[in-house]
């Protein structure tokens, strides 16, 4: 395990145990670029924790954060997402995760990805494979759209909604099942487990996806970011991933 991945894995057990071990009886809910983006304290209080521990081993590093932004300029940089599935955690849904990247000159390094309802610790780092509770984890075997699991991931500007619905339309008649979770990150880490089969994300942000691509290559899937266009298609197969591309690529 390179220093990298260990203090990886450092800072997201600290983030778990200070989301599982805070009261979230007094929600504090703050909208941000609408009423359906919203931060709460403990996305604030999880990525102090994160960049706390990251800038202590790593002090050259950048930092590049959802909620703090970016801080630092390096070949190396952090991304990191202290709550992903912030909606679902405000609501005392099981459904969210905490994310951290490290990209070495814009190339995915390092993955972890934390699932703090089920204590779960993700990890990749690249060309040494991908984990669940440092065991070894693979994606699944499907092949072909009709037998898949697959998730979907979109924002609520009206743009995105309509790509997002007709996109919807199309894979639900050829898939086997088609869900909206709410957790990129985790959505991908359970991809990169064989739990899901494919994942399509719209309106995507660096912080949702940079963990997670590490983690569903070394799992031997495939993974695609356009961080302009802001789409993520991930898959456990190749010819999953060449069905799939038409409706989002």
């Amino acid at each position: 395990m390179s220093d990298f991945l260990r203090t990886a894995l450092e800072a997201g057990h600290a983030a778990m145990r200070l989301l599982n071990e805070s009261d979230t009886t007094e929600l504090r809910i703050k909208s941000k670029t609408s009423h359906r983006d919203i931060v709460t304290q403990f996305d604030l209080a999880s990525e102090a924790c994160i960049r706390e521990i990251l800038s202590r081993e790593f002090p050259e590093h950048s930092i590049l954060g959802e909620e703090g932004g970016q801080v630092g300029e390096s070949p190396y940089r952090w991304i990191l997402d202290p709550i992903d599935g912030t909606s679902n955690f405000a609501r005392g849904v099981p459904h969210y995760s905490i994310s951290i990247g490290l990209e070495k000159d814009g190339m995915g390094e390092v993955g972890v990805i934390m699932n703090p309802s089920l204590k779960d610790a993700y990890s990749a780092q690249k060309g040494a494979g991908a984990f669940k509770n440092a065991k070894t984890i693979k994606v699944s075997e499907s092949q072909e759209l009709l037998t898949s699991f697959v998730t979907m991931s979109f924002g609520s500007l009206p743009e995105d909604v309509k790509l997002a619905s007709s996109v919807w339309t199309k894979v639900l008649a050829g898939c086997q099942t088609l869900r909206r979770m709410g957790s990129t990150a985790l959505e991908l880490a359970l991809l990169a487990e064989g739990k899901i089969d494919a994942f399509m994300g719209f309106s995507q942000s660096p912080w949702d996806v940079a963990a997670g691509l590490v983690l569903v290559k070394e799992a031997g899937g495939l993974a695609y970011f356009d961080e302009v266009k802001k789409i993520c298609l991930a898959t456990s197969s190749k010819p999953l991933f060449d069905e799939l591309k038409s409706f989002i690529i």
